[in-house]
């Protein structure tokens, strides 16, 4: 796949997933919570994990995935994007192995083999 370096532009959340965003109304705005891990990095780290998210939690046409791999290869092109897919995959699964049960973890790690089979087509 060759060297990708990662660019540290773009402000990123760093535990960018749905259950982090309170979706907002017309008065008022969209909030995002758990804020700790802040820092300067690459969108395609946050758009991977909302796809990892995707695999873990699927919808049944699965276009929220796509979507967002589509928006992180235009980001970044495919070598970062598999990069940050990969980190953050392994990071959800660390701290799933500490904070769910057995069947719940393995449960995941099921459901990411499709998160990496998809990263190999991009």
């Amino acid at each position: 796949m060759g060297a990708a370096p990662l660019p540290r532009l773009d402000v990123v959340h760093g535990d960018y997933s749905s259950s982090n965003i309170l979706l907002g109304s017309a008065d008022r705005p969209v909030t995002f919570i758990d804020c700790q891990t802040i820092g300067r990095g690459t969108r395609v780290r946050d758009l991977a994990d909302l796809y990892r998210q995707s695999f873990v939690y699927p919808d049944p046409a699965n276009t929220g995935a796509r979507q967002l791999r589509s928006a992180a290869l235009e980001a970044e092109g495919p070598q970062v994007f598999a990069k940050c897919a990969v980190a953050v995959t392994l990071n959800n699964l660390a701290w799933w192995a500490g904070n769910k049960t057995a069947a719940e973890f393995d449960r995941a790690c099921s459901a990411l083999h499709d998160l990496f089979d998809d990263i190999q087509e991009a």
